[in-house]
């Protein structure tokens, strides 16, 4: 399924314009079951906070929520770069954030660096699946001379990841960022990427599966906004009317020919 633009669409973002197109990458060009909520209560469990383990959905996102602000309060606070990522003894201060905001206060030290070791030896190290005819799509598009960039809100550089699955090569440049100010739906990704590619951001199209941040970082680079909901349906329903909307990353060889 395609939704078209609408009228009111700007006139620069027709699809005959476009000379870049640029890709999130979970969710849109791989696959990852990775379930934090899920993890997170096998490893209460395994740390014998069984009470906390069943706690509701909302208490569990209350709690990664006050940890996320309080780590984007000191990325901040410090000024660091794009390109940043936390430090084994920030992440069990995170823990402790996390932990505290779920009401543990006793042996806090001890089960926040318990839950970081299961994040790093679990998470961190997970490796994501190509989405099946997603290789010869960007072999097509690059084929057909458009420039194709990669901007994802990580941690970790997913150059490795590219390259294990000989993707790498396609992509004139791969951005990455968790940094408030730097990631999505900041536009600063894509613009760099538009720059390094040597093309005015009007001229490029940016495919994710989140309208608040890729859709929305879409539009703050002037960029043209596809979203893709292969594994996110319900966000169709919260699309606008103007918004290309497609349901798997073949349907861009029917728009891009």
């Amino acid at each position: 399924m395609i939704r078209q633009l609408g009228p009111d669409s700007h006139a620069m973002t027709s699809l005959d314009m476009i000379k870049g197109i640029i890709f999130d990458l979970d969710d849109t060009l791989y696959r990852s079951d990775v379930w934090v909520s899920k993890l997170t209560r096998i490893w209460l469990k395994e740390m014998r906070l069984d009470e906390l383990a069943n706690c509701s959905d909302q208490e569990l996102g209350l709690a990664y929520q006050a940890a996320r602000t309080w780590l984007n309060e000191f990325m901040i606070a410090e000024g660091v770069p794009s390109r940043w990522s936390p430090s084994h003894e920030l992440w069990v201060e995170y823990g402790k954030k996390l932990l505290s905001s779920l009401g543990v206060n006793k042996d806090l030290d001890r089960l926040a660096n318990e839950i970081t070791e299961k994040w790093e030896a679990t998470v961190i190290p997970w490796q994501s699946a190509l989405i099946p005819e997603c290789k010869e799509v960007l072999e097509e598009l690059h084929s057909r001379e458009y420039k194709l960039g990669l901007a994802s809100n990580r941690w970790e550089d997913p150059s490795g990841i590219l390259k294990r699955d000989s993707i790498l090569d396609l992509f004139v440049t791969v951005e990455h960022s968790m940094v408030p100010g730097y990631k999505k739906p900041s536009p600063y990704m894509l613009l760099k990427i538009a720059r390094h590619m040597g093309i005015n951001p009007m001229r490029c199209a940016f495919i994710g599966d989140f309208i608040e941040l890729d859709v929305e970082a879409a539009r703050k680079a002037q960029m043209l906004p596809i979203l893709i909901t292969w594994n996110r349906p319900d966000e169709a329903k919260n699309a606008p009317p103007d918004l290309l909307v497609i349901n798997h990353i073949k349907a861009l060889l029917e728009k891009f020919p």
